[in-house]
């Protein structure tokens, strides 16, 4: 996979833990990399999510909460279907061997615009929900999982 390895491919990690030294580097590399995912890229993906979804709130239907909920839905619902029924157009545009400028600019642009999309499916979803049945999902949720049968 592109980028997603700190310097070691598919195959090359267990040739790194042969060797005490490979062994020592491949143990900091994956304690580099758990405090990064942790203290940074945590943090930054529930901002992300927090503010697309603020967003989402203040520019649909502000004042109407169902309208906007819905909106949320539909956008997320229509978003999905265009995205995965196009995923092979996609792909065929963003060759990163042919053309690397479109690739990177095409799959930050496609990355982004996905991201609300997701934001927008769960945020819609979740709002129908409470709105619908008008209780607190998390308090209900806490409530039937400490719930055992008899």
């Amino acid at each position: 996979m592109r980028g997603s390895t700190a310097g070691l491919s598919d195959g090359d990690f267990a040739m790194a833990t042969r060797t005490t030294k490979n062994a020592y580097h491949s143990l900091l590399l994956h304690l580099v990399d758990m405090s990064f995912t942790s203290l940074v890229c945590g943090p930054l993906v529930v901002s992300y999510w927090r503010g697309t979804w603020n967003l989402s709130s203040e520019y649909l239907y502000p004042h109407d909460k169902l309208h906007s909920s819905i909106a949320s839905l539909v956008i997320g619902i229509i978003g999905h279907l265009v995205f995965t029924i196009f995923q092979g157009t996609f792909k065929g545009l963003f060759d990163p061997n042919e053309h690397r400028l479109t690739f990177y600019i095409g799959s930050r642009l496609y990355t982004s615009i996905f991201a609300i999309i997701c934001v927008n499916t769960w945020k819609g979803g979740w709002q129908v929900n409470v709105i619908s049945y008008r209780v607190n999902i998390a308090y209900k949720t806490v409530e039937l999982s400490s719930n055992t049968v008899d």
